[in-house]
């Protein structure tokens, strides 16, 4: 895995506000009461990425959403709301630390589940139902689940091939709605729900790009320099775009 990937996730590249409240979600112990419907989210790069954006385009790079778990209003309803796991995700223990959460929910994912919103672009405006969903995007190179699905060191991850980057994304953990943080206040009082009805959501992807090596290779080039005594050959390389996966020689 590269140095630029690396320290994408040493970083955390901005953890989802979704995730870092969620635990006070799932529990909603103190929460206000809330009206709950569809609310906006945005998934995007974060600026220091967003020179990513056109080649990551190129790649054919769509979010699909998972619905891990419906919200449903508690009784009262002025106590918040809670998780009711779908059918699908009903082996996920949502009392764990929210990053073991979205690996099990991403282990679902890639073997059985199916997204319940898929092919939105980065920086669209996703209208979604109050529930958990784990975000994953891919590219249209590999197209097969069963392929861009990955397992690497860090976990589960899904790529994208570009003409020379191979794109890596870490599928995120998202509560719709959930609550915005207020760092200037220690009150119980998080701040207010966003995720809501013209209140949007915004996420940022954590991403790492690296080169596929081998799929970039140029086979050697035989030159014959004449001289005295015997003859030399001095062989040449060069790393050149290629098809992904292309076999080394």
């Amino acid at each position: 895995m590269s140095t630029e990937w690396k320290q994408v996730l040493k970083r955390g590249l901005l953890l989802p506000l979704a995730v870092l409240c969620l635990l006070e979600v799932v529990l909603s112990v103190n929460a206000r009461a809330i009206n709950l419907k569809p609310g906006p989210l945005v998934v995007t790069l974060s600026f220091g990425q967003m020179d990513w954006a056109e080649d990551m385009n190129a790649a054919g790079v769509v979010l699909d959403l998972y619905q891990v778990a419906k919200a449903e209003n508690n009784t009262p309803a002025d106590s918040g709301f809670q998780f009711i796991l779908n059918t699908a995700f009903s082996a996920v223990d949502l009392s764990r630390e929210p990053d073991e959460v979205a690996a099990n929910a991403a282990a679902i994912a890639k073997d059985s589940a199916d997204p319940i919103i898929s092919g939105k672009k980065l920086g669209e405006t996703i209208e979604a139902e109050p529930g958990l969903y784990l975000v994953v995007a891919h590219g249209n190179n590999p197209k097969d689940k069963s392929e861009y699905f990955q397992t690497g060191e860090n976990g589960i991850y899904t790529i994208a091939n570009a003409a020379v980057y191979e794109y890596q994304f870490m599928p995120q953990l998202v509560s719709i709605p959930t609550k915005a943080e207020r760092t200037t206040s220690n009150t119980a009082d998080k701040g207010d729900w966003i995720g809501v009805p013209g209140s949007p959501l915004t996420i940022y992807m954590k991403v790492g790009r690296e080169l596929p090596l081998p799929c970039y290779w140029n086979p050697p080039v035989k030159k014959v320099v004449e001289g005295p005594g015997p003859e030399d050959s001095v062989f040449t390389f060069a790393m050149i775009p290629a098809q992904p996966n292309a076999p080394m020689p």
